[in-house]
């Protein structure tokens, strides 16, 4: 299976885990298979209490997902190098980095969701996670029976939609979405001409492209399962408008140059895109196709894909790019707050230097209260980003859950280890 992980070179202080497309695949196979089967022990402590030093939305929504270390591990901290110290359904008994995780079923657990024991039939005794470079190896090893479960996210999602022997489940992936740079020195510090170059652009065009066409229609940019389910997007950002998108560009002061490329001050209309090489082609082709549309509108973009450590770089440090396509999952609307306000890169997370004064207001009138009765306010907030295309959400992807062999739950692309039942030996 696809193991998503949570680093990206953006989360320097781990306060934020924005969606990047993993590179390598983790396949599942319980004894044959499974994925993330194991979870650190949550037994509550017998003394003490959780604690939050401001007022904050989703403090239920979060204690969900900490994981407690139990046992021997309280103790011995050092075990947990190359260890885990908990209560799950399985434990972990082997670890190779970079090729595989073998889990065992804790015989005597018995403490799961709706019933479940170590003794529940179809439980597998055993769970490998793989490590796969490859997806369409990984695809391969699924339709053979080497393995039970794989995320998909590429072209062999065709292949897998192909096969009836394949159980599919489309999960959302967060979404295709990008940023204009506001810096002092920037065209898009004007909300005019942020304003503008959105509308020049035909997002439900671009939203096919950049997912291939297995994309859904954003409504949010916090990831399923999301605490708050309104629709922040849906009549927010501009419209598509090439006459308007013109006459705006003409009102900021942007006039065609004799090379149909706008000038001002003699200064020329140029944006650098910046975007990752490593996602696959729809990047490139998204990017391609923005820059297409720019140009019919008289803007210079100059084309600028990087790996992965150069992004981050250019995000944090140099700063080196006007606009960037950037995806970005976290399962709250709080955890997004630091990206997009306050300090600004290099002093802080804020790489694009926004500065909403209404998102701003909202957040801060949000986290005072808890969900669901904040909902309506996150969302404001996050409408008021795109109605000054402070940022511009084109598109929710979609992966492949595919499954063979086995029948799981999952949460987004994630399976839930106490749901996995194996349907026949392998």
């Amino acid at each position: 299976m696809r193991r998503r992980h949570a680093r990206h070179p953006l989360d320097r202080r781990g306060q934020l885990q924005p969606h990047r497309r993993p590179r390598e695949q983790v396949a599942a196979q319980g004894r044959a298979d499974s994925r993330r089967p194991h979870r650190q022990g949550r037994r509550r402590r017998r003394h003490g209490h959780a604690g939050h030093p401001k007022p904050f939305s989703f403090i239920l929504e979060s204690a969900k997902d900490i994981y407690i270390v139990c046992g021997k591990g309280l103790k011995d901290r050092s075990l947990l190098a190359r260890q885990t110290s908990g209560s799950g359904l399985f434990q972990l008994t082997e670890a190779v980095s970079g090729d595989h995780y073998t889990f065992a079923l804790r015989q005597d657990y018995a403490w799961g969701p709706q019933g479940v024991t170590g003794k529940t039939p179809g439980v597998p005794a055993k769970v490998v996670l793989k490590v796969i470079p490859n997806e369409q190896t990984a695809v391969n090893l699924l339709a053979s029976g080497g393995v039970n479960a794989t995320v998909v996210t590429g072209s062999d999602r065709q292949r897998v939609e192909a096969d009836p022997s394949i159980t599919k489940l489309v999960v959302a992936l967060g979404n295709g979405q990008f940023f204009y740079h506001q810096g002092d020195d920037r065209p898009a510090k004007d909300p005019a001409v942020r304003k503008a170059l959105t509308q020049a652009l035909n997002l439900q065009q671009l939203a096919g492209i950049a997912s291939g066409g297995t994309g859904r229609k954003a409504t949010s940019l916090v990831m399923e399962p999301r605490p708050c389910k309104g629709d922040s997007v849906t009549g927010h950002v501009p419209a598509h408008d090439p006459q308007a998108a013109s006459a705006a560009l003409e009102a900021a002061g942007w006039k065609p140059g004799p090379d149909g490329i706008r000038q001002k001050d003699g200064k020329r209309l140029t944006l650098r895109y910046l975007f990752v090489t490593t996602k696959g082609p729809t990047f490139m082709a998204a990017a391609e196709f923005m820059a297409a549309e720019w140009k019919k509108a008289g803007v210079e973009v100059k084309l600028n894909g990087v790996i992965d450590t150069k992004l981050a770089e250019s995000l944090n440090a140099t700063q080196d790019w006007d606009v960037v396509w950037l995806p970005i999952g976290v399962p709250l609307p709080s955890q997004l707050i630091g990206f997009l306000s306050g300090p600004a890169a290099p002093e802080g997370a804020n790489f694009a230097h926004l500065d909403n004064p209404r998102y701003n207001e909202l957040v801060a009138k949000a986290g005072s209260k808890p969900a669901p009765a904040s909902c309506a306010d996150w969302e404001a907030a996050e409408s008021a980003l795109f109605e000054a295309a402070d940022l511009v959400p084109v598109v929710e992807n979609t992966a492949v859950v595919a499954v063979k062999g086995a029948t799981v739950q999952t949460v987004s692309y994630l399976l839930i280890p106490s749901s996995i039942r194996m349907t026949k030996a392998s």
